[in-house]
Order: structure tokens, then C-alpha cells, then sequence
């Protein structure tokens, strides 16, 4: 059989036996269409990604009604409201050609056209371990767990957290039954878990478990998806992605077709209003938050995106040139960014921090690193256009660290956070200075950036007051 015959075999196959509903827990076939593109819900008005938390403002915050705005005296030095010794470099409009020159205007933390607010988060590490789940339209979520059949832990309890007012809200409880929960997604609307349901024997141990994909709408209290993940010839892959917009559910799975005796990468298509199962497209192994709402990581590692006028599929990297590579970023941040990085044989590496437009392929200059000044490639940048970027360059000096016992180089980070002018083709940016210390966790989606720091339990926000 011709190599794009046999393709066409093993959609068609797909077809007939992927269709299934699940709402509460059927499992049934149907004929349903093949490939179904659901580019229509490719923009969604928020994203599905990471969130913040609750407490007291301690860096810049927008005034609230009825009050004055506040403003920065003369002389003073400009608070980033990070407990955690970030410091800002001041300087003006002075390049700082040791670390990095900017297309554009040097300012203080105070003097971005943006917020930027620190907030006390208490639900963050508040009952141990890693009970954060992500952000969704400038809220963060988390999960609430408790020990059920002696060792096994549950993750029934969902909660909210607002860090613009300090509101702690429980969402959802899924109760106690003989079931584990493994939280795996939250927005508005959705909670997506892991379950393991368990039997038990009659000495009260574990007899058989099966794993579970269950969807809840936890506005209405209804669980809308519920199926073993085996089904049929379909095994979900829940903890390799899941993304919701609007009601469409998008999640990495495999398909098994016995004819042909192969397994299929695939993403799948969940209509979570109606149960019923499509597929997306084949050989995409991850589902992620990025360009589009919804990216796919694919078999040969590059990146593809629901947004139909990008190029549907980029590599995360590219030669082009001696001695020349190119980075791009599609994942947690709304529209790509880039690294163009030149190695020099007696003076280092090199590197400009780019953007585009989403359908294009021109850059926007955002600036250069000073030579043997790193910057990672997974810069982010929201629909407002404000950016946030990491870099760092290796110190003279070494440290020790423990178990095991070898000398780590000391290294210098950075923070960039700015805004880029479409009209002036420029950027108006502050340059944060981490010392010696982590980078923060960063968590990027539609209109708003996280900078989450698990240490001092604070979120830091970065989004337009127009957002």
C-alpha cells in the first residue's frame, strides 16, 4: 500500500471508532466527523494558564475609587513590592551596556505604562506541597487535598483566590468517595482531574483500581465528562496536557489501531456541552497554553498552534548562519517571542530579544545583551503588548553546595519588564536586579504576567489597567 494511502487508512479507521460521548460516565461509538479543525474557538478571552493569589498590595497599585492617585517623590527609590531582594537598577534613560541595551527607554519600576501590583497569597503553599493549579482572568486557583484509604491523598476541594480584593472562595468539593483526585486544570467554568477509583477486598485493601478522566462544571455542580482513560482504543493522557476554551476541551491522547497493529500520537477534541470525542490531528504528543490559547508539541519537537495565520507548525530552534540560532517561543505567552543568539570565538555570545505579530514573520527589536550576558528563551508577552524576560551572566566566582559536593558558578540575574510602543517601533522598559538569587516562576496568559515566588508565598501582576 502507497505511504499517503496507508495515512489515509488510518484517519478513516480513526474515524469510525473514535467518536464517544462521555457525560457521566457512558461511554458510547458514533460515526462523528473525522478531523474537526475548532478553529473557530481559537481565541478565547482569557487564557488557560497559571494564577495568583490574595493579600496586601506592597508594590505600585492603581488607586481605588475615590482615592488620590499616589505618586513617587523626587530622590526616592522605586519599590517593586518584592520581599525577596529584587532591586531596581536605576539609571534613566542611560544604556546599560553591560547587561543589555534597549531599543528604546530606560525607566523606574514606578514609570511603566502598566500595573505592576505584589500581592500576599495565603492559599499558596497554605497546606503543604504543590497546591497552586494555575491562572485564569486575573485569578488564581488551587487545590485542597486530604488523606482518604490511609496513604492515598485527594485533591477534592477547589478553591479561588482574587488577588485584586483578597477573596478566598471554595469553588467545589468533590466529596469523599472510594476515589483519588488529581487536579490537572481550572478556569472559570472547568475543573479537569485525574481520578484513580479504587475497589477494595474485604480486609480493606486495594483490590483494583482503574484511572479516570472526569470533567466537572462546577458552576452547575455537574460532572459533564467521565470516562476511564482507556476507552475502546482511545487512552487519554490528561497529565501530558489539557486545555479548555469556551466548551471545547483539548487533550493529548493515543490511539490504537489493532489492523494495522500501531499507536497513534494524537490530540484530541472534547464538546464538553455534549460529550462528544473528536480528533484534532495526529502526531502531536503535548497540549499546552501558548499562541492561539492552545499550542501542540509535536513528535520532532516543534510547536504548533491552533492561530491559523502563523505558520502552523515552528521549531523551537533554527540555524541561520554560521555560528547563529534562533530560539522561538510559542508556549505561555501570547504572542511569540524570539532569541537570535551569535556565538564569537574571543568575545562570546551575543543575543537580541525580539517579538512578532501574530500571521508574521518580521521581528520587533526589543534589545541586545552585553556579550556573555544570557537570555532565555522563553520570554513572554501579553496581548498589551508587556513583555518579561530572564538573563543572567556567569560570575568569577563559585559557590559549594552540598550532597553532592561540587562547586556550582556563581551567576548574576536579571529581569526585564517593559512595554513595547507599536507606533514609535520601541520599547519602555525596567531592569530588575536579582542578585544572586532564583528567577521567579513565570506565568503568562492573555492579558496578564505572573511572577510567582514560592518563597516569600507573593504573586507579582503585570497587566494594562484597560485589561
Amino acid at each position: 500500500m502507497p505511504k499517503y494511502a496507508k495515512h489515509i487508512a488510518l484517519l478513516a479507521a480513526f474515524a469510525l471508532l473514535c467518536g464517544c460521548t462521555g457525560n457521566t460516565g457512558s461511554t458510547q461509538t458514533s460515526t462523528a466527523e473525522a478531523v474537526q479543525t475548532a478553529q473557530e474557538s481559537a481565541e478565547a478571552p482569557q487564557s488557560s494558564e497559571t494564577l495568583p493569589p490574595a493579600g496586601e498590595t506592597t508594590a505600585e497599585v492603581s488607586p481605588q475609587p475615590g482615592q488620590p492617585e499616589q505618586t513617587e517623590q523626587p530622590g526616592q527609590p522605586a519599590q517593586t513590592g518584592n520581599s525577596s531582594g529584587v532591586s531596581l537598577i536605576s539609571g534613566g534613560d542611560s544604556k546599560y551596556s553591560d547587561i543589555f541595551e534597549l531599543n528604546g527607554t530606560w525607566c523606574d519600576v514606578s514609570e511603566l505604562p502598566f500595573n505592576v501590583e505584589t500581592y500576599d497569597v495565603p492559599l499558596l503553599g497554605k497546606w503543604g506541597g504543590d497546591n497552586f493549579l494555575g491562572c485564569f482572568d486575573k485569578k488564581m486557583y488551587f487545590t485542597e487535598g486530604s488523606q482518604i484509604h490511609g496513604d492515598w491523598w485527594s485533591e477534592n476541594r477547589l478553591w479561588r483566590f482574587d488577588p485584586l480584593t483578597g477573596t478566598e472562595e471554595l469553588l467545589y468539593d468533590y466529596g469523599s468517595d472510594d476515589s483519588s483526585l488529581s487536579a490537572l486544570f481550572a478556569n472559570d467554568t472547568y475543573a479537569v482531574y485525574e481520578r484513580f477509583a479504587f475497589e477494595f477486598g474485604e480486609d480493606g485493601s486495594v483490590k483494583d483500581s482503574t484511572e479516570w478522566l472526569t470533567v466537572v462544571n462546577y458552576q452547575t455542580g455537574t460532572t459533564v465528562f467521565d470516562v476511564p482513560e482507556m476507552s475502546g482504543n482511545i487512552r487519554y493522557l490528561p497529565t501530558r496536557g489539557v486545555q479548555v476554551v469556551y466548551d471545547r476541551m483539548y487533550i493529548s491522547a493515543e490511539y490504537t489501531l489493532p489492523d494495522f497493529n500501531q499507536t497513534l500520537k494524537t490530540a484530541l477534541t472534547v464538546e464538553l456541552a455534549t460529550g462528544e470525542v473528536g480528533l484534532y490531528d495526529l502526531g502531536l504528543t503535548d497540549v499546552y497554553y501558548g499562541v492561539g490559547n492552545v499550542c501542540f508539541l509535536t513528535e520532532d519537537f516543534s510547536i504548533r498552534t491552533l492561530y491559523d495565520s502563523l505558520p502552523r507548525t515552528i521549531p523551537s530552534c533554527d540555524n541561520i548562519g554560521d555560528n547563529a540560532l534562533i530560539f522561538y517561543n510559542m508556549l505561555n505567552t501570547y504572542y511569540p517571542t524570539t532569541v537570535l543568539t551569535r556565538n564569537y570565538d574571543v568575545l562570546g555570545e551575543q543575543s537580541e530579544l525580539g517579538w512578532r505579530n501574530r500571521g508574521s514573520t518580521e521581528d520587533h527589536l526589543i534589545g541586545k545583551s552585553a556579550f556573555s550576558v544570557f537570555i532565555t528563551s522563553d520570554g513572554v508577552m501579553n496581548r498589551d503588548e508587556i513583555f518579561c524576560a530572564r538573563m543572567w551572566k556567569y560570575l568569577p566566582t563559585q559557590t559549594l553546595v552540598q550532597e553532592p559536593d561540587y562547586y556550582q558558578q556563581d551567576t548574576q540575574c536579571y529581569l526585564l519588564i517593559g512595554w513595547y510602543d507599536d507606533d514609535a517601533e520601541s520599547a519602555r522598559a525596567a531592569l530588575l536586579d536579582l542578585g544572586q538569587g532564583e528567577f521567579p516562576d513565570i506565568i503568562a496568559n492573555n492579558d496578564c504576567i505572573y511572577l510567582l515566588d514560592y518563597a516569600e508565598n507573593n504573586v507579582t501582576m503585570l497587566y494594562s489597567s484597560a485589561g
